[in-house]
């Protein structure tokens, strides 16, 4: 599609854990959606905090 300019959208979607976050968002998609990963994870702040972390160097600013 990106070579057809063809700008939509795309998220990963289940089942991403956080060794997925850097292969995913090299990729090229718009973003992830990593709820289950958070909300089944042991330590729901720390889970949190390593997304974010992880997520860093794809931010646009």
């Amino acid at each position: 599609m990106h070579e057809r300019e063809i700008n939509i959208a795309t998220v990963a979607v289940g089942g991403i854990l956080p060794e997925d976050v850097a292969p995913l968002m090299e990729s090229g998609v718009n973003g992830i959606a990593v709820s289950g990963a958070i909300a089944f994870a042991p330590d729901i702040k720390a889970a949190t905090e390593e997304f974010l972390r992880l997520l860093e160097p794809y931010e646009k600013k």
